[in-house]
């Protein structure tokens, strides 16, 4: 126990440090005319950032991923401060972002390098991928940097520009994340940070038509509503990689171990320490579970859950949404 006190001191402090440095001056929200110059910006540099070399794109990513490393307390102070998280999950945020740079430089170098395809003597065939353009990127609050960050590296490295249109209820956290990519070598032309509220910045990029796919976080409806918008529009078909929120079940047979079933319950659905309004990830995570299904000795398991989660009834313990009511 001392050992895990001195450890959260020594973080505590940490994190004190990073605050001094940590927040960066208030993000300026962008209007329609900003929307259109940025999307002009990328549309007219993607030609030369798709030129660059596959090899040199995944070393940029790399030294991204080492850039948040160096930044990852400054980061977790962030995420705390502006997005909710608690320690854990914030520093789980950071890794995440990491990795996510990391992975997607390593794909790069796997991937996206000519190949030689087999052929006729005398033939030469060689395949080959290329970016399709201006990619737009649009983050939810929930994951300030580790989505933020994997959607615009994805991009990236595949040779698309990028506008970064993150909530605008975690702009600050996006602002220092492309602050900290511009360092590591992405030019400005490359990639262009659009904070602000999506009533106002998301119309005129999803309409403009040198914007040539879409990568989504956030609701089914709003998914839903991007779809439809890029689908009006003339020409090619524009690709939309939307990752979508919902509830999820537990399942638990009779095979199960029912003190293994507990603890997963406990962690499905978010409550920690005995303290019933604690959620893991603050309750925002969107695969949440939602209902637990068991088999046979449900009830023994149902009271055992009971027990340790003190005052809320199993049945009714859901996600609580920014309001405040349970749903």
């Amino acid at each position: 126990d001392s050992c895990c006190s001195m450890g959260r001191r020594r973080l505590r402090d940490a994190l004190v440090a990073a605050a001094r440095v940590a927040v960066p001056a208030a993000a300026v929200a962008v209007g329609r005319t900003c929307v259109a110059d940025a999307v002009t910006a990328a549309f007219d540099y993607n030609r030369l950032w798709a030129s660059h070399p596959v090899e040199s794109r995944a070393k940029i990513a790399d030294c991204a991923a080492d850039l948040l490393e160096e930044h990852f307390k400054e980061l977790m102070y962030l995420c705390i401060r502006e997005g909710g998280r608690c320690i854990k999950d914030a520093a789980a945020e950071v890794r995440e972002a990491i990795d996510s740079c990391r992975y997607y430089a390593m794909q790069a170098r796997q991937t996206l390098l000519p190949q030689t395809l087999p052929g006729p003597t005398g033939e030469s065939n060689t395949f080959s991928v290329h970016g399709r353009g201006v990619i737009v990127c649009i983050s939810p609050w929930n994951f300030p940097i580790a989505i933020f960050t994997a959607q615009i590296i994805a991009a990236l490295v595949a040779g698309n520009t990028v506008l970064a249109k993150p909530a605008h209820q975690t702009a600050l956290t996006a602002m220092r994340v492309v602050q900290l990519l511009h360092s590591a070598g992405i030019p400005t032309e490359a990639l262009a940070l659009l904070p602000g509220k999506s009533s106002v910045i998301s119309a005129p990029l999803l309409e403009d038509q040198r914007v040539a796919g879409v990568i989504f976080t956030g609701s089914t409806d709003t998914a839903r509503k991007i779809n439809q918008t890029l689908a009006q529009r003339a020409g090619a078909i524009v690709p939309l990689i939307a990752e979508t929120g919902g509830q999820n079940a537990m399942i638990a047979d009779s095979s199960a171990l029912p003190e293994q079933v507990v603890t997963d319950v406990i962690d499905l659905l978010g409550v920690q320490q005995r303290r019933p309004a604690v959620f893991r990830v603050t309750g925002i995570v969107s695969a949440r579970g939602h209902r637990v299904a068991g088999h046979r000795i449900a009830d023994r398991r149902r009271g055992t859950v009971a027990r340790r989660r003190s005052v809320i009834d199993v049945h009714r313990c859901g996600a609580v949404n920014r309001c405040g009511q349970q749903e």
